[in-house]
């Protein structure tokens, strides 16, 4: 069994990968989380005391146009990459693992299936962990046989995919 996905990223597909792969790696939605779960308490601390606690409302909408704003960076500073980045690659599957090779340039990774990092599904991408750092993202919608992937995976009982 042999699979081959051969893609290029457009933009858009380009800064959802990069803006997906920053948030999640990064702790800024736990943060995010955490100070508005904290001034939730605070205000229901107050009104259950009757201790106003002046400025706990800040924590509750303080997280909402940061991470807007996070984000917005994320995608600015991955508008500008995609110029000088990879955008056209050719994935193969098989038994060995996977072969990744950028189209139109001299470069390829190949990873035996025991190498693989970690595996991410979301609703729109595959991401492929070659390594600690260097992944691969993969849009979904340009794999013909998702199928042999995930056979693969049970195959090979690679770290079970994350949502």
């Amino acid at each position: 069994m042999k699979e081959t996905v051969r893609y290029r990223l457009s933009k858009k597909e380009y800064m959802d990968i990069q803006t997906y792969y920053m948030v999640r790696k990064s702790n800024i939605l736990k943060f995010c989380f955490a100070l508005f779960v904290m001034g939730v308490i605070l205000m229901v601390m107050g009104a259950v005391t009757e201790n106003k606690i002046g400025g706990a409302w800040i924590l509750v909408v303080f997280p909402i146009p940061y991470l807007a704003y996070v984000v917005f960076k994320i995608r600015n500073i991955a508008y500008t990459l995609y110029a000088n980045d990879i955008k056209e690659w050719e994935i193969t599957f098989d038994d060995e693992g996977v072969e990744a090779k950028a189209v139109k340039k001299d470069k390829m990774i190949k990873t035996v299936w025991e190498g693989i990092e970690k595996i991410w599904l979301n609703k729109n991408y595959v991401f492929i962990f070659l390594s600690k750092s260097v992944y691969i993202g993969i849009p979904r919608n340009q794999i013909k046989n998702e199928e042999i992937i995930n056979d693969y995976i049970k195959k090979y009982s690679i770290k079970k995919p994350i949502l």
